[in-house]
């Protein structure tokens, strides 16, 4: 069983990173799945499945609006 902290490093390692918001919500919107984009914390857009979304919002990320 993966543990939380295993899961959001996951989650951080295969999101999609922009510096700019607008890259990150035209790439999201072009996706096939449904795309979220939360704040990282370092300093980028990141773009990530609605799933993973919801675990990055439980360990305190932002969602990007």
């Amino acid at each position: 069983m993966v543990n939380t902290n295993e899961k959001i490093q996951r989650i951080i390692k295969a999101a999609y990173k922009f510096e700019s918001r607008e890259l990150a919500f035209s790439f999201a919107n072009r996706c096939i799945k449904s795309m979220a984009v939360m704040l990282g914390d370092d300093e980028n857009f990141w773009v990530v499945t609605l799933a993973d979304a919801a675990v990055l919002e439980k360990a305190g990320y932002e969602w990007v609006k």
